[in-house]
């Protein structure tokens, strides 16, 4: 999820959501497009937001064991444009 300075919050669409393997490095790509996210907070337009991010949010969930505790490692963050 992306949150810009106004509050406004908008994440990935769940069927946008990628579904790593189980026990194995992946990477993973968050689109950042409107058709990919929907706004869950706020009133501001993606192009705003996303033009002044103020916070960067990741969650993952494992729907096959809920409330299990899992690590994820998060090796690099880069931005392609």
């Amino acid at each position: 999820a992306i949150e810009g300075k106004g509050g406004t919050i908008w994440q990935t669409r769940s069927v946008k959501a990628e579904k790593p393997p189980v026990d194995s490095a992946y990477k993973l790509r968050f689109r950042l497009s409107p058709s990919d996210m929907e706004r869950v907070e706020g009133t501001g337009q993606f192009k705003d937001v996303i033009s002044n991010v103020k916070n960067i949010r990741l969650r993952f969930e494992n729907s096959k064991r809920p409330g299990f505790r899992q690590d994820a490692y998060i090796d690099s963050i880069e931005a392609v444009r």
